[in-house]
């Protein structure tokens, strides 16, 4: 493999640019006739301001690309950056739920090393591919796990034991 893109799914990019304008609209509207004082204001204000920053992050995410390769990874856009496998420190795999059950909800990768840092969540086209890789420069690197990422990568199929991961998988 010599490079292989990614790129975040554009149905969740749309699904969060409507959640972002929804809300802030919806905190920052009433502020054009709530009168200036009120703890209405204060409260309307830094939660819609939330919302513009939410949708700033995804206006980054959708301008921003993800190169794979055996040598690193790279991101590309507005805030460029790019994690060589032989510098990888810190891998951290953990999961969120939007429900009482675990079956709705989205994983976020974490990777850090040669003082830059990197995440990503499970809406990335190829975001088995990073964590596989990942998860090989880990144990290339000969870094330790924390339990909770070993669960999720045992609930992505990933197999957490030393020498367990084919070499297929990157």
């Amino acid at each position: 493999m010599d490079t292989t893109p990614y790129r975040y799914e554009t149905k969740t990019l749309v699904a969060d640019y409507l959640r972002a304008g929804v809300g802030a609209f919806l905190c920052l509207a009433p502020l054009l006739v709530v009168q200036g004082g009120s703890i209405m204001v204060y409260i309307l204000g830094a939660v819609g301001a939330v919302f513009l920053a939410f949708g700033a992050r995804t206006f980054l995410r959708h301008r921003s690309g993800v190169t794979l390769s055996v040598q690193g990874l790279q991101i590309h856009g507005p805030w460029p950056r790019s994690l060589a496998w032989r510098d990888l420190a810190v891998m951290k795999l953990a999961y969120f739920s939007t429900g009482r059950t675990k079956a709705k909800g989205w994983m976020e990768l974490k990777l850090r090393g040669g003082g830059t840092s990197m995440s990503f969540d499970s809406s990335l086209d190829g975001f088995d591919a990073v964590v596989a890789a990942a998860l090989h420069a880990t144990r290339a690197n000969d870094l330790a796990l924390s339990e909770v990422t070993r669960a999720n990568l045992d609930a992505m199929g990933f197999a957490v034991s030393p020498g367990s991961l084919p070499d297929d998988h990157l």
